[in-house]
């Protein structure tokens, strides 16, 4: 046979090396339809967990958010000098409320009966678990599964209960938590699952407010929590940078108030034993000295607003009476360390800083 080139057979696949498809190569498609099953078999297995503790303390957990309701705001009728109208108005407040957690309590029930025979879709970074043609829960990126309710929602007057320094209250809280309903305009939006923050909110913006339950919050570890929503609907909402420049502007102690019970937080530390009151601005954490703990803290009670969260029991603002009130002195002047305060919340050098 006579030297030559080899000719390779019709019939022969691909050298090893060459570039056509190799016998054990996945197709894309399938690589992706294994990949959506596997983040729905684990969201699966992480719901049942978390669907079986909420069977087991729906009850529990909208008693107490109904009985949290009526004492708070039965104690504030008790305490605040009201007029007989406006006695009235926070009861029909309080009635509404606690009927639309019965209605919530009774939709949450079925929905979690229901999700034994649920589906699993995912939906961009988001999965939703369907009864039918009904979205049960949401599962976000974050990993928050939010059972859904729908159609829980009524109008109730929240009445004035002060008018000093209501304008600074209100700028601490659209610097924070406060959103935005672009459904209803440029309307100040809370949504929380804590009801004290509710009402301390609502205090700040009296008038009509929409009220929804919006879901049941499913946790991993820890409890289920019910979320709620609220819109002031006679007051215009604040963006938040521009709030912030008018904090920054008038440095109001009230305003940092709220702020913190917003975007704040607290520890108490051991040793040396301390109250460490902190609040985030985006990406940073400042320090609150006790200076100026106490010069809101006295703000607070001379407004009435101190006696509101005496009443509502917020955790945050004992935290902040602690630190106002600890043996230890206080090193800066009051007036210096609040504008320094709002001069390192516009830093970015650090991602914490202390006065």
């Amino acid at each position: 046979m006579p030297r030559g080139r080899r000719t390779r057979a019709s019939n022969e696949g691909p050298r090893a090396g060459g570039r056509g498809p190799r016998a054990d190569a996945v197709p894309d498609d399938l690589t992706e339809r294994v990949n959506r099953a596997l983040a729905k078999m684990t969201v699966r297995n992480d719901l049942k967990e978390r669907i079986a503790r909420a069977r087991a303390e729906l009850n529990s957990i909208f008693d107490e958010t109904k009985s949290y309701f009526n004492e708070a705001i039965d104690g504030i009728i008790r305490e605040f000098k009201l007029t007989e109208e406006d006695v009235n108005e926070l009861n029909r407040f309080k009635e509404t409320l606690l009927t639309l957690l019965d209605r919530a309590h009774e939709q949450a029930r079925t929905r979690l009966e229901e999700l034994d025979a649920a589906y699993i879709e995912k939906e961009g970074k988001t999965f939703k678990v369907a009864t039918g043609n009904t979205v049960a829960l949401l599962v976000t990126e974050k990993g928050s599964v939010r059972l859904v309710l729908h159609n829980i929602s009524a109008t109730a007057y929240f009445p004035l209960l002060f008018q000093r320094d209501l304008e600074a209250l209100q700028l601490g809280w659209a610097a924070s938590d406060e959103g935005q309903n672009g459904a209803r305009g440029v309307r100040p939006l809370m949504g929380t699952t804590k009801p004290w923050q509710l009402l301390a909110w609502a205090a700040c913006r009296p008038g009509h407010l929409r009220i929804s339950v919006y879901g049941v919050y499913l946790r991993k570890k820890g409890r289920p929590s019910v979320s709620l929503r609220a819109t002031a609907e006679d007051w215009f909402h604040v963006p938040k940078q521009e709030a912030w420049k008018l904090l920054r502007a008038k440095c109001e102690p009230l305003s940092l108030l709220t702020l913190y019970l917003g975007d704040g937080a607290y520890y108490v530390r051991a040793k040396p034993r301390a109250v460490i009151l902190r609040i985030w601005v985006g990406n940073h954490a400042i320090t609150l000295p006790k200076s100026i703990a106490r010069m809101i803290v006295e703000k607070a009670y001379a407004t009435k607003y101190g006696d509101l969260l005496d009443m509502l029991k917020c955790e945050k603002w004992e935290a902040l009476k602690m630190k106002a009130y600890s043996p230890r002195a206080a090193r800066l002047d009051p007036d210096f360390a609040l504008r320094r305060l709002f001069e390192l919340a516009e830093s970015p050098s650090l991602p914490q800083q202390n006065l």
